[in-house]
């Protein structure tokens, strides 16, 4: 498994020189460490290790999925360099145990959660090694702290789909709630004011949808926190729109070649915008935020951005054949994007124009200074209570 997966990244990863780190050691480590493992979960471990040694976040390992599905109860947000709790799932253990929204999160089974270290911590309890529960050491806003154990919830998968069977409906409703918490959402602030709330640029359908509407009004909030990124192509149709104009925004590096990158759109929203970003907007979402700050056409407000903006492509790979065939892969970084200044984003992230990090108690009160700063901009008068709700209230319910 880990030739394949080794021999895979060094085919495809955009940089030859893996940016100085040492490849060759890494890889006599990781097999003297396979040497001695007595478990898959041990040899998953160690691969994923070297492959996250390689120190891109966009180059994982994908070991072979497992035949339950693990659902924690509880979101996780970066504040400035903190995790705290986004959300709690009604009806959770989470729930029972007395967890709730905007608490800090000092560790998750005893490891530091920290804006570095999230990333990994979700790799490792999502996709390596799902726990059957969680232990967070919590933090209140005045630093008293406490552990909370609470149990996972595990649904058994289907090995194979049954089409006359309730599998084949289960995906499509599962597939079909995924889709609406992608769905956009609209405020009217005040007259000619709209926040638009958009949650991914994944679904087609929900970036044309707030592109019409956002044509209409004098003063757009665009409201990217929490937005992973989505789909290159309508990231540049609504960076397009924005600009008015078929534009360079930057450029992208291939392993063998450049080529640049340009935003068109048939549409066109004229009024100022305001673009909101916090620690978990990636990708696409960071580098629409990016692009129009650099064009003058935005003032970003927030909190700074994941830094996670390279493309990553999922190679699929097996060993064995039959009843006995693995699946598992490898995501492979196979470019890298450099905005229209020659910088990168990747580990860097977005610099707000107005650096804006909610304090402690205001993160447990579910205020928003945010949205309030940005709609007091924008001509709106909102107190941080007043839009506290409005984001709570069109928050996405997505937990881990």
């Amino acid at each position: 498994m880990f030739p394949r997966v080794w021999a895979k990244i060094q085919a495809e990863y955009f940089d030859p020189s893996f940016g100085g780190v040492n490849v060759a050691e890494l890889e006599r480590s990781a097999a003297a460490a396979l040497a001695g493992t007595k478990s898959l979960a041990e040899t998953y471990a160690v691969i994923a290790q070297a492959v996250t040694n390689l120190g891109d976040s966009h180059t994982v390992f994908v070991p072979p999925p497992r035949p339950v599905k693990v659902e924690y109860g509880v979101s996780f947000d970066v504040i400035g360099n903190q995790v705290h709790l986004g959300g709690v799932k009604p009806g959770s253990d989470a729930e029972k145990q007395g967890l709730h929204g905007g608490e800090r999160v000092l560790r998750v089974n005893g490891l530091p959660a920290t804006r570095d270290t999230l990333h990994l911590i979700r790799y490792s309890i999502r996709a390596l090694n799902p726990q059957p529960g969680l232990r967070l050491q919590l933090a209140d806003a005045d630093g008293a702290t406490r552990e909370v154990t609470f149990a996972a919830e595990v649904k058994t998968q289907p090995r194979r789909l049954d089409y006359s069977s309730g599998d084949f409906r289960l995906l499509e409703l599962d597939q079909q709630d995924r889709e609406a918490k992608l769905a956009s959402t609209f405020v009217d602030l005040a007259p000619g004011v709209l926040w638009w709330k958009l949650p991914s640029f994944m679904v087609p359908v929900e970036v044309e949808r707030g592109l019409r509407k956002a044509a209409d009004y004098a003063h757009v909030i665009v409201d990217l926190r929490g937005n992973p990124g989505g789909l290159e192509s309508e990231m540049l149709d609504a960076i397009g729109a924005c600009l008015g104009e078929k534009r360079p925004i930057g450029r992208v590096r291939h392993r063998t070649h450049e080529e640049p990158l340009v935003a068109s759109s048939r549409r066109q929203v004229r009024g100022q915008l305001y673009v909101l970003l916090d620690g978990n907007s990636a990708s696409a979402a960071e580098v629409f935020a990016r692009a129009l700050q650099l064009a003058g056409r935005a003032v970003v407000l927030g909190d700074r951005s994941a830094g996670k903006v390279n493309r990553g492509r999922f190679h699929p790979l097996t060993l064995g054949n039959g009843s006995n065939l693995v699946v598992f892969g490898v995501q492979v970084t196979e470019d890298e994007i450099r905005m229209s200044d020659g910088q990168p984003l990747e580990k860097v992230g977005v610099t707000p124009d107005v650096w804006l990090v909610p304090s402690a108690k205001d993160i447990l009160a579910g205020n928003d200074p945010v949205l309030a700063t940005a709609a007091k901009m924008a001509g709106a008068t909102l107190s941080k209570e007043q839009a506290g709700e409005i984001s709570r209230r069109h928050r996405p319910p997505v937990f881990d």
